[in-house]
């Protein structure tokens, strides 16, 4: 009988050394390649549809912003879905079971995403961009039938702004016709100071002119009406802003040119302003014969001259201003091989 020492009674069996499996190894590396190409799968699905809804390829800063942010879009909503699930079933959670998640995740978001809204045809040459435009302006400007108004949705938008534009001048037009009076019609001419009360009324209209000219000095509001307008379309983001700033570049130039001869007609105003200010202040020792105008006082006619001076010589700078505003719109309109006659204007 053999007799067992008592230390090597509960030994277990001596056991094979461990040998590394390499259909496990494998297995790991399978799953670690297949999660990403998952996942660079999910990232190239969304920079596509990113790339597609803002429609065209970023320029700026703002535009990649918006493309990289939806493409880690479903990336992102996959990974907090997944983290907020496996927090409340933490008895669950493994870190192979969390990876997997969420790139599975990660792909149906980036595949079932919304299609990218189509973005409308752009004419692709200056003469076809006139041709879209002067249809809108006479579209606008009620040289078309109601009934044969186009559907085309960059023309409708066009002829919103145009519309607006020519409100706009129409109510310019109006409020200026109601100062064609006899006061402005003898505006710097001797009969305008015969007396009290017509230098009153000539400064009352003054001020009146210039409250006018400072309300319709910009065309900002037409374009932010614009803006609000293309924003509630269904384009693609960078269609959106391409068109945006195809639209305000010919407007802000206009702009710019009204606002040269808003400051010139500006300059003008109060120069008359301030010499019928002067008239008010000496009388009664300026009088009126005729087409003349008397003033005894040597100092006082000569503020007086001078005052008259500088108003009639802003006043034909401000008609300078004028004619210029109107030949540079003119020539601004045939860049896009239109004529005044094309958008339903006489020359």
């Amino acid at each position: 009988m053999q007799t067992i020492p008592p230390s090597e009674m509960n030994s277990s069996p001596p056991q094979p050394p461990a040998q590394a499996s390499g259909s496990g190894w494998l297995a790991n590396l399978g799953w670690a390649a297949l999660l990403i190409l998952g996942m660079l799968l999910s990232l190239a699905v969304g920079f596509v549809k990113a790339i597609s809804m803002y429609g065209a390829r970023p320029t700026d800063p703002h535009g990649w912003g918006y493309v990289f942010g939806a493409t880690l879009g479903p990336l992102i909503l996959a990974s907090l879905g997944v983290g907020i699930y496996y927090t409340l079933r933490k008895s669950r959670r493994t870190r192979r079971r969390v990876a997997t998640s969420i790139v599975l995740w990660a792909l149906v978001v980036a595949f079932l995403a919304r299609p990218p809204s189509k973005a409308p045809r752009m004419p692709g040459s200056k003469e076809g961009l006139g041709q879209l435009m002067a249809q809108a302006y006479k579209e606008a400007s009620g040289a078309v039938p109601p009934d044969q108004l186009s559907r085309d949705e960059l023309v409708v938008i066009m002829r919103e702004m145009y519309r607006n534009v020519i409100q706009f001048n129409q109510e310019y037009d109006k409020e200026a016709a109601l100062l064609q009076t006899a006061e402005m019609g003898d505006l710097l001419e001797a009969p305008s100071f015969r007396d009290r009360n017509t230098i009153e009324e000539t400064l009352r209209q003054l001020r009146a002119m210039a409250s006018m000219e400072e309300k319709h000095a910009s065309l900002e509001h037409v374009f932010a009406k614009t803006m609000a307008r293309v924003q509630q379309q269904d384009w693609p983001e960078g269609f959106k802003r391409e068109f945006l700033m195809g639209m305000r570049q010919p407007l802000e130039a206009v702009n710019q040119r009204r606002q040269t001869v808003f400051r010139a007609g500006l300059q003008w105003i109060h120069a008359s302003s301030d010499l019928y200010e002067f008239a008010h202040q000496n009388l009664p020792g300026i009088s009126v014969r005729g087409q003349d105008i008397i003033i005894r006082d040597s100092k006082t006619r000569e503020a007086f001259n001078q005052k008259m001076n500088q108003a009639e010589e802003l006043r034909q700078k401000f008609l300078a201003a004028n004619e210029e505003f109107e030949r540079q719109n003119k020539a601004s309109i045939g860049e896009y091989g239109l004529t005044p006659a094309d958008l339903g204007k006489t020359e």
